[in-house]
């Protein structure tokens, strides 16, 4: 046994002075004091006397180098860059001390850049995405992890097409909205994530066709635009509104300026109930249940300002068993018990 333990070793040993000759070949060496390192054929790396990753370190998918990056004391630091398997750029960027810092970027295959962000050590300042051919679709800025400060889309010509002011991760100010052409199409405030006050529609013609008032994510008058009577399903101020879907239908309500406000409710090819909740002022609000195709109960929870609250209850469509629960706070679970 310990002629074959002895055997394997040297095997390994050569092996990895096999691709150590190999990364030096191509320029790959370690610092002073650091010593080759390679856990896989796949990764060159090295590590100090301490066996903490520093210097370069790689990481290949057969002859296609896919990672290079650098350590030092074991955390990540310096120029990161990534390819996709085709060899095109896929990300890059730097670490300072194991946090993202600066501007990085990523492309898709085709050589189009796919997004940018700003980052000041490990903390995200900002946001850009972009459309197929490289277009700014989106600028959204962000503060602690959430977003901040203005936010603004683009269609794909460059036209505006929204902007929206967040404060701690939640719409809170001015919203407005531009048709494809330009000319105004909603006009209106939020506050903590809720519409509220006046909110003005306009068409495609600049005629303005509705005057909502809000307080406070609930709806509280409609000028304009087509009323229900009180006794429909829907809330007065709002329409419903049919989604035909590929295996069924959804029926909602919403208001002329296009929010979802009121009850839903989504059904399978067959009529049988699918999914039931509410919206409030373009949220999920209230209680909503989900069944399986036969009937069978799927999930049961709540939403507050379209975040789950409390106990939210899931089960298996294939027997009907309790998969999981789930406790939830303001923006996260507590506790998922299976």
């Amino acid at each position: 046994m310990t002629l074959i333990l002895l055997i394997a070793c040297a095997a390994d040993t050569t092996n990895v002075e096999l691709v150590q000759a190999e990364a030096n070949e191509q320029g790959f060496t370690c610092p002073e004091g650091g010593r080759f390192y390679s856990p896989d054929p796949d990764v060159e790396a090295c590590v100090d006397s301490q066996g903490e990753l520093t210097g370069p370190w790689r990481r290949w998918d057969g002859d296609q180098l896919v990672v290079a990056a650098g350590y030092r004391r074991g955390e990540l630091d310096g120029d990161y860059v990534g390819w996709h398997a085709d060899g095109s750029l896929e990300e890059s960027g730097r670490y300072v001390t194991g946090d993202k810092d600066g501007r990085w970027r990523r492309w898709r295959t085709d050589g189009q850049l796919d997004s940018s962000e700003r980052w000041d050590t490990g903390s995200l300042l900002e946001r850009r995405e972009h459309g197929l051919d490289g277009e700014l679709l989106s600028e959204l800025r962000f503060h602690l992890g959430q977003r901040d400060g203005l936010a603004t889309w683009w269609y794909p010509d460059g036209m505006l097409r929204s902007r929206v002011e967040y404060r701690h991760g939640q719409r809170d100010g001015a919203s407005v909205q531009w048709h494809a052409d330009g000319s105004l199409k909603t006009l209106g405030a939020y506050s903590a994530d809720r519409r509220d006050g006046s909110w003005l529609s306009w068409d495609l013609d600049g005629q303005l066709v509705s005057r909502e008032t809000w307080d406070q994510g609930e709806l509280v008058a409609v000028e304009g635009g087509e009323l229900v009577a009180s006794d429909e399903a829907c809330p007065r101020g709002t329409q419903p509104l049919l989604r035909e879907l590929e295996h069924g239908s959804t029926e909602l309500c919403e208001t002329p300026a296009g929010v979802l406000h009121g009850p839903m409710t989504a059904r399978y090819e067959d009529g049988s109930l699918r999914r039931v909740g509410g919206y409030k002022g373009g949220l999920p609000e209230g209680d909503w249940s989900t069944w399986c195709s036969d009937g069978m109960s799927a999930s049961t929870g709540r939403y507050e300002a379209g975040e789950r609250v409390g106990t939210w209850t899931f089960w298996s469509c294939a027997d009907g068993e309790l998969v999981r629960t789930e406790e939830h706070g303001p923006d996260e679970v507590l506790v998922r018990r299976f």
